[in-house]
Order: C-alpha cells, then sequence, then structure tokens
C-alpha cells in the first residue's frame, strides 16, 4: 500500500467502506484541507505554470466551489495526501459523524406544538384530568409513526417541556 496517494481515490474507498454519500466526504475531506486538519504534501506545488504561472493546488481548493465533485475529479486526483494523515483525520471525523437529522429538527415538533396551546386550554377548562389524558384526547391528531401509547408519551413530553409549570 503506497504511503502517499491522492485525496479523490482515498475518499472514494474510505466512503465505500464507511457506507456514507462519496460527495459529502470529499467536501469535509475538501474543508479539512483548506483549514489544515489535513495536509497534503503538494498543496505549494504549481497547478500548471505555463497556464498560470501563480495559481497553486492550495489556492485552487481555497477557490473551488463546485457542487459536483466528479467535474473537478483530475484536479482532486492530483491533490496527493498522506495516507496516514488521512486515516488520521477521518478516525476523528467518525467520532464526530452523527446519523440521521439534528436534535431537535425533527417534523413531528411542529406538528406536536400545535396541539399544545389546545391540550393547556383542555387542562385549565378542567376537560382533561392529566397532561396524558389532554394528549390521548387528540391521539388521532398526534402525527409521527409508532404506537399510539408511543405517540400520547411524545406529545406528553413536548407539553411538559413547554409548560414545565404544570407538572
Amino acid at each position: 500500500m503506497p504511503k502517499h496517494t491522492n485525496i479523490y481515490d482515498l475518499v472514494k474507498e474510505a466512503a465505500r467502506r464507511l457506507r456514507v454519500p462519496r460527495a459529502e466526504l470529499l467536501e469535509e475531506a475538501i474543508q479539512a484541507l483548506r483549514t489544515g486538519e489535513l495536509r497534503a504534501v503538494n498543496l505549494s506545488e504549481r497547478i500548471n505554470p505555463k497556464v498560470s504561472p501563480t495559481m497553486t493546488y492550495g489556492g485552487w481548493l481555497q477557490c473551488y466551489r463546485g457542487s459536483d465533485p466528479e467535474s473537478s475529479k483530475n484536479f482532486f486526483m492530483r491533490i496527493i495526501v498522506r495516507r496516514l494523515d488521512f486515516d488520521k483525520w477521518l478516525r476523528i471525523q467518525k467520532k464526530t459523524r452523527h446519523r440521521g437529522p439534528e436534535k431537535g429538527t425533527t417534523g413531528l415538533r411542529a406538528s406536536d406544538e400545535k396541539l399544545l396551546p389546545l391540550m393547556r386550554k383542555l387542562i385549565r377548562h378542567g376537560e382533561a384530568t392529566s397532561i396524558h389524558n389532554a394528549a390521548q384526547m387528540f391521539a388521532d391528531k398526534i402525527k409521527g409513526g409508532g404506537t399510539l401509547l408511543s405517540k400520547v408519551k411524545r406529545l406528553s413530553a413536548r407539553y411538559r417541556e413547554r409548560y414545565p409549570q404544570h407538572r
């Protein structure tokens, strides 16, 4: 296995192994190269002295804003990185990589929030004996998957978050 290789092949191999989108991992690697978290061997090397005597690979990376890394594949294949540096960077990335939506950003929160004032009204007027009972009254309107009980529990928890004085 060579000690040095191009960033494109390293990302391609790692994306396949980790089962993550290659474009996403390449964007993260580009950002790491820009910030210096990941070092490349030849960023100060000039791309093509005949065409642009001053443009280096590092300069090109700083101004690269492509949405499709495949179109710039040839440039990425010329950026050389030490395999050990890439593996170290990737281990750190894997520890901080999260799957799924970020906490608190699911669409269910917005739909649940619409029911909370209605639940509060039922509790205040004595039509519901508890938070759980009020949530049960809206069971048919609670969106999302899971059992009826899990949806009622989720809505009750949201109510307690929003109105902590009603515990």
